[in-house]
């Protein structure tokens, strides 16, 4: 039996994310999944953690991993600079959580999980309209994660991470790990 991808989107590109994305693969080899990132991001965080990330290139259409992670790369809109959200980039977070939602609503995910998003980068590309605008406009993000209810939908978190999970940034810093995140 094929077993469905698990798509897992970055989140904010800024954030913890694109970290968690990159230590995937080696974590979990045997996992299907469709990793929803900017591939210039992505590769830039690994580097920077001292990981090698080689995915293959993954689109709708295509057949989905069996086993592995491939890349479905979804342009951040504007250049992401780790630890800083931009609100420039918030059209393509929601691109990202659109197209995973998309997925899991057509059969073509098993799942979707998702790293934290900076509230204010999509609240920004969410409501485009001036706030003297009478009416807010309806997204089809919004009517799609409305329909996902009943669907299995996890926040990834790095507040909540296995203890033997093999993140870099654990090994190399002593500070709190909380985030400021909304839930």
């Amino acid at each position: 039996m094929t077993r469905r991808p698990i798509a897992i989107t970055a989140g904010d590109p800024a954030g913890i994310g694109p970290d968690l994305l990159a230590a995937l693969p080696a974590a979990l080899p045997d996992l299907p999944l469709v990793l929803l990132a900017d591939r210039d991001v992505l590769a830039a965080r690994a580097a920077a953690l001292g990981l090698e990330l080689s995915l293959p290139e993954w689109a709708p259409g295509r057949p989905a991993p069996e086993h592995g992670a491939v890349l479905w790369h979804c342009p951040a809109g504007a250049t992401v600079t780790a630890g800083q959200p931009d609100p420039a980039t918030g059209a393509g977070t929601l691109a990202i959580l659109e197209r995973a939602a998309d997925g899991c609503l057509d059969g073509t995910f098993a799942a979707m999980v998702t790293a934290p998003v900076a509230s204010p980068a999509t609240k920004a590309a969410m409501n485009p309209l001036p706030p003297t605008a009478s009416a807010r406009p309806t997204t089809h993000l919004t009517a799609t994660l409305d329909s996902l209810s009943s669907m299995p939908c996890v926040k990834m978190s790095s507040t909540r991470l296995p203890s033997d999970f093999p993140t870099p940034r654990e090994q190399s810093t002593t500070s709190s790990t909380t985030s400021s995140a909304p839930t």
